[in-house]
């Protein structure tokens, strides 16, 4: 499969601009899943699955993880789960025709299996998606972006009051609708049918705000004080003088500009849907790595690690990369080496290459190893 996209002019006139449906996207669409795999994964307690199904007016959502279905799908209903990619390795192949768009900013792979009639309401979501159709038909309507009235038929069904639509249209096996944030919209099968939400973060001031706070607390970082040396008099003793509310921000300011920040976005942006537990971990030793590498065998990477690197700058010895959150530095001089790694699902050293002097790069292939983040095995 390959997306039919003109990626310069979608990056220039559509991403987070306005909504766009890509008819025919992919020839020949192949489901990398069906509704019974896709049920089985529901099961599994370490994704996150809900069922949302309406009868009338009346509207339920049940979380998962889902022990039965007989009782939890009735009427019209749709099964959602987070994370597929994580564990359909067919399903990365998905996310990997949206490599245009930097990884970090990737959040997971969302499928979906809808009934005939069935769909979660007309809602808004606050991050870009590309909803690619797999099999059957679904009907979609996207508005204009605007304020909406809000409204929740469920405590966990979060939906808007009806819009007039600027787009409809159903959608067959191939098609790609884009959405903006901030687009309602809403889409409902025409027959049954599988849905795949490729997601893309957007978290706003807080949660970055309180991301960095907790980096510099788990690292006991960030403990400059406020300062006020040459203190001004004043009148009322109560007021706060407009140079001291500046002493505040650049008090804060010091924080986000400095070295930690940097550390935190990596960790941050390499943040991955899995727990450290569920990689399978090789016990391999340092020579073993080293060996390995220097007769050109391949490592595979593990399916659901998140990689981020930082472009360092011209006086810089060292380049910083995280995966899954765990910090890494190496030597400039493996930069295009590590470029290679981190954006391929497999490696393989260069014959030509001698790795024997390149320790701290054979270090941080030892442990990404043993975390299980990459693998001797497909």
């Amino acid at each position: 499969m390959m997306l039919k996209l003109d990626i310069e002019h979608f990056c220039k006139h559509i991403w987070q601009q306005k909504p766009m449906v890509i008819k025919g996207a992919f020839d020949h669409f192949t489901d990398p899943l069906d509704e019974h795999e896709l049920a089985g994964l529901a099961m599994e307690e370490e994704l996150d699955s809900r069922i949302i199904s309406r009868q009338g007016e009346h509207w339920d959502c049940q979380q998962g993880p889902f022990e039965s279905f007989e009782e939890v799908c009735s009427g019209a209903w749709t099964l959602l789960v987070q994370g597929v990619e994580c564990y359909i390795p067919e399903a990365q192949d998905l996310l990997a025709e949206f490599q245009f768009l930097p990884n970090w900013r990737i959040d997971d792979l969302m499928v979906s299996f809808s009934v005939e009639g069935a769909g979660v309401g007309p809602h808004l979501d606050q991050y870009d998606v590309f909803i690619i159709q797999g099999k059957g038909r679904r009907r979609w309507q996207v508005g204009n972006k605007g304020h909406y009235e809000s409204v929740i038929p469920h405590p966990r069904v979060r939906q808007i009051a009806p819009f007039e639509a600027i787009i409809d249209e159903a959608l067959e096996p191939g098609d790609v609708i884009y959405i903006p944030p901030g687009y309602p919209h809403n889409g409902v099968a025409l027959e049954p049918c599988l849905n795949y939400s490729v997601g893309f973060r957007a978290a706003n001031q807080t949660e970055l705000l309180s991301s960095f706070t907790d980096y510099l607390l788990d690292n006991e970082l960030g403990t400059e004080r406020y300062s006020d040396a040459q203190i001004a008099l004043r009148a009322n003793h109560s007021e706060i003088k407009a140079t001291e509310v500046a002493s505040f921000k650049q008090t804060m300011l010091n924080a986000l500009q400095s070295e930690h920040f940097d550390a935190w976005l990596l960790q941050h942006c390499s943040r991955s849907k899995l727990d450290e537990q569920m990689y399978e971990t090789d016990s391999i030793s340092l020579d073993e790595v080293l060996h390995h590498i220097n007769h050109g065998e391949t490592i595979y990477k593990a399916p659901g690690v998140k990689t981020c690197f930082s472009s360092p700058a011209p006086e810089d010895t060292k380049v910083h990369f995280a995966v899954n959150s765990i910090l890494f530095e190496d030597n400039i001089d493996q930069l295009s080496t590590l470029k290679t790694l981190l954006d391929s699902p497999d490696w393989r050293a260069k014959k030509k290459n001698n790795y024997s002097n390149c320790s701290l790069f054979i270090q941080n292939i030892h442990t990404l190893i043993n975390e299980g983040f990459w693998t001797l095995d497909k």
